[in-house]
């Protein structure tokens, strides 16, 4: 592991000299290039969808399992680790990476739990759809009547806040800098979409997850008590994956090729390489731009506030 932050400090700290100047002075875009945004969403067919991922256990990126398993105990008498419709569910959702991100996209884009159903049965196998539908059909009605009253008000006015934060001056004028930083060619997408997660929880969870599905996707957890400032550095960490993974291919082959080119080391290097650049930038630099002093300053002090591991917050 010293070996490896070694090279990625190398890396990050002339990544850091070089980013400094180039988001300062980097060239204006087209007139008629699109404005990069976030548009952040609210379902709760993909909180539905998620809550289930993340008691049945298949999804490992979920940071609120041990929340959403008694949510759904006292809220709806589902014991995850019995329940005959939470194994199903699991069963369902096993197979290829790529098949398991289409279906978890499904639900951000759905409609309605019908829509959702729809899609479910474009990718799924015969049995494996009945299954999702049976699952939907035993808990769907207890989980949408939860959803309208629990709650509702502190969870909508922390989305509002959250979606205005994203809207803001500050931020529009900081994400064409990512793209001209990394070199994105002028006609590549320009909106990240993100579902939001909400997360019941009493205070602020010491860690809540966010991640970048691909596919114009991210998603991140939120939980009512928690500080709109501690949201962005994740969902800014995420959309540093999401403009990093719009580089030209070429570009972005050849720095793998000299991160890599160690055999023993060198996919891990890549890997926290990749992190890594996602944190200085999205939870550092972006983020340092955008906060107040205060909220910089009790987000930098936090222990593992950026990413909640020592290896990436190291390096």
């Amino acid at each position: 592991m010293r070996w490896l932050l070694r090279i990625v400090v190398r890396f990050g700290v002339a990544l850091w000299c070089v980013a400094q100047p180039a988001f300062a002075f980097a060239v204006e875009p087209a007139a008629d290039t699109p404005a990069p945004r976030i548009a952040a969403s609210l379902s709760p067919i993909a909180n539905f969808a998620y809550q289930l991922d993340c008691i049945s256990g298949w999804l490992r990126s979920c940071g609120g399992r041990e929340d959403y398993t008694r949510l759904w105990q006292s809220q709806f008498g589902v014991d995850a680790a019995q329940s005959t419709e939470v194994s199903a569910w699991r069963s369902a959702f096993s197979g290829s990476q790529d098949l398991l991100v289409r279906a978890r996209i499904a639900s951000f884009e759905s409609t309605s739990i019908e829509d959702y159903m729809r899609k479910i049965d474009t990718l799924f196998a015969r049995d494996r759809a009945a299954a999702v539908r049976n699952v939907v059909r035993a808990h769907y009605p207890a989980f949408e009547q939860w959803w309208n009253e629990a709650s509702r008000a502190n969870r909508d006015s922390r989305v509002t806040a959250l979606q205005r934060a994203l809207e803001s001056p500050p931020l529009e004028g900081e994400l064409p800098k990512l793209y001209r930083f990394f070199a994105v060619p002028a006609d590549s997408s320009r909106v990240l979409h993100l579902a939001l997660l909400y997360r019941p929880v009493e205070g602020e969870p010491q860690h809540t997850t966010g991640e970048f599905l691909g596919d114009d996707w991210s998603v991140a957890e939120f939980a009512p008590a928690e500080a709109i400032a501690n949201r962005l550095g994740v969902i800014l960490h995420e959309y540093t994956h999401y403009v990093f993974a719009k580089m030209r291919a070429s570009d972005r082959d050849a720095l793998r090729a000299a991160i890599t080119a160690n055999p023993e080391h060198g996919a891990a290097a890549w890997s926290l390489f990749n992190e890594s650049v996602a944190t200085a930038v999205g939870n550092g630099r972006t983020f340092r731009t955008l906060a107040a002093d205060a909220d910089w300053q009790s987000y930098y002090r936090r222990d593992k506030s950026f990413y909640y591991d020592d290896a990436v917050d190291t390096s």
